[in-house]
């Protein structure tokens, strides 16, 4: 599904001036994917929201004076196990892993993301942008996982880290946010684009594969190429074993 969220801006095709940018989000289910989108988006907070859909926002956003044409694709995780679609590995420019701070579960299928991600865009984008994002900062009372070892993670893979809530702390949002967008930025500045990424227009059709044909109940999720995060994970000192 594709959703257009312009306040009051040209949609970003329309407008020549805008830079660009393509972010995927991902991470395990019930910690906040959607929720932070929105709230970055439109300022408002949806405290609950459930979806087996992979979505994309379109939007037109001010950065540092600037408009930013951006696109933000929402993963749906139905599984504790997240995969990466080769696809989204060669649409996105940017990537936002999120996991709950009272969730050791989600922490660990953010670890596998992390380390999915990089070893996808492996030599062609060695260093990706990718901002891992603790979400529930607002419920501390119930935290399992310590920022020291989201930090640890951030400083392994050489990632940006911040706690945040969705819920409260729409400034922290906002700023994490944007500074990936400047990452984007300044990336596109300093490296020629060797390696074309896929056209929006396929990706599009590929998320909204509606078939017109057959009867019943179809699963529309489009049916993609995987990168597999089995058993990826290694004891590497941040994961805590249960």
């Amino acid at each position: 599904m594709v959703l257009d969220t312009k306040f009051g801006m040209r949609s970003p095709d329309r407008d020549p001036q805008s830079g660009q940018a393509r972010v995927a989000v991902i991470g395990s289910k019930a910690v906040g994917k959607t929720a932070l989108t929105v709230r970055y988006l439109t300022k408002r907070f949806i405290g609950e929201y459930q979806s087996d859909t992979d979505m994309i926002y379109r939007a037109t956003m001010p950065v540092d004076g600037s408009k930013i044409a951006l696109e933000i694709l929402d993963l749906s995780s139905n599984l504790d196990e997240v995969v990466v679609p080769r696809e989204t590995v060669a649409w996105a420019e940017a990537w936002l892993v999120v996991y709950s701070i009272t969730s050791w579960e989600s922490f660990r299928v953010g670890v596998r993301a992390v380390e999915a991600v990089t070893a996808a865009c492996g030599a062609d984008q060695p260093n990706p942008p990718v901002l891992i994002m603790a979400n529930k900062k607002d419920l501390e009372h119930i935290r399992q996982v310590p920022e020291s070892e989201g930090r640890k993670l951030a400083d392994q893979y050489g990632c940006r880290f911040v706690e945040v809530s969705a819920a409260e702390m729409v400034s922290q949002v906002n700023d994490s946010i944007d500074g990936l967008l400047r990452q984007v930025s300044q990336l596109k500045g300093q490296t020629s684009p060797r390696l074309r990424k896929l056209s929006v227009s396929k990706m599009f059709n590929q998320l909204m594969n509606l078939s017109s044909g057959g009867s019943g109940h179809q699963d529309h999720r489009p049916v993609m190429p995987r990168v597999s995060l089995r058993d990826r994970t290694r004891k590497r000192g941040h994961i805590r074993q249960s």
